[in-house]
């Protein structure tokens, strides 16, 4: 049981090293989300009757 919490703790260098990896992953979604909504805007001004 100890070998699997040892194997399991999380190494803090990495996880410090892997955040501006996973900020950038998370700007994109924001970015993408971003464009989804002003294109859905922009269709329903166009075709609004």
């Amino acid at each position: 049981m100890g070998q699997f919490l040892q194997a399991a703790a999380l190494n803090t260098q990495q996880f410090i090293e892997s955040l501006p990896i996973m900020g950038k992953g998370m700007l994109g979604i924001f970015i993408v989300t971003i464009v989804i909504i002003l294109v859905m805007i922009i269709l329903n001004k166009v075709t609004k009757s």
